[in-house]
């Protein structure tokens, strides 16, 4: 992505909706020029209390992983903070995070379907204000509860599961003699900074990789989070 300017600099959205909204935000997100788009399936970890405290009828949730440049996301995120009630009610989370590479094709793609929006105004060079991180953790299946259960205890307030299947887990036999499950669930979890260490050493020293579940962590700096 050598030569590019600012604005055409690639960008990964993470937005997590309830169960069938997903394709009324893809809509939404298309109309502002982000058009790459990844769904998944994911079950939140709120408990039945919680839930009738927010609200919902359900954990079930819809997972988009989406891209564009930054100039479309400025124009997203502008109308987010703007107020507009299409995707309100959707009572999902976006987060906003910064890629440091992307296929060029990708990249041309989503650039060239840019151009016609207006540059930002007033635009000011990108730094981290929001302070927060977005924890992932991969965790043999079935072992998701008793790990939230370690957040929790720590300061997170939840998070969002996503079946997944781990492929190369026999490098963990061949070099440590550790038998890793394939089957995972992957545990998203948005915290503040000032909490994610401590998070991520409370599952790790209770659940890390020589125990049952197998924890691998890891944390991405959010640049931006909206409520939608």
């Amino acid at each position: 992505m050598a030569g590019q300017n600012d604005m055409d600099r690639i960008e990964l959205l993470i937005t997590i909706v309830e169960r069938g909204k997903g394709s009324k935000l893809v809509r939404f997100l298309k109309r502002h020029q982000v058009n790459f788009h990844l769904e998944f399936s994911g079950v939140g970890t709120a408990t039945s209390e919680m839930l009738d405290v927010l609200g919902l009828n359900t954990k079930e949730k819809d997972v988009i992983l989406s891209m564009g440049t930054r100039k479309a996301v400025k124009s997203l995120t502008n109308a987010i903070d703007a107020g507009l009630w299409e995707i309100s009610r959707s009572r999902g989370l976006m987060m906003q995070l910064r890629l440091t590479a992307v296929n060029n094709l990708i990249s041309a793609a989503l650039i060239q379907s840019a151009d016609e929006l207006p540059i930002p105004e007033n635009e000011e060079k990108m730094i981290n204000e929001f302070d927060h991180s977005l924890l992932l953790i991969a965790v043999k299946q079935g072992y998701t509860e008793v790990v939230m259960q370690s957040a929790r205890k720590a300061g997170a307030t939840g998070g969002t599961v996503i079946r997944s299947r781990m492929m190369g887990e026999e490098m963990f036999e061949e070099n440590y003699g550790i038998r890793m499950d394939p089957e995972k669930e992957i545990i998203a979890i948005l915290a503040p900074n000032s909490l994610r260490d401590a998070i991520l050493d409370a599952i790790n020293t209770e659940h890390g990789v020589r125990s049952p579940a197998q924890s691998m962590l890891c944390a991405l700096p959010v640049d931006k989070a909206f409520k939608i």
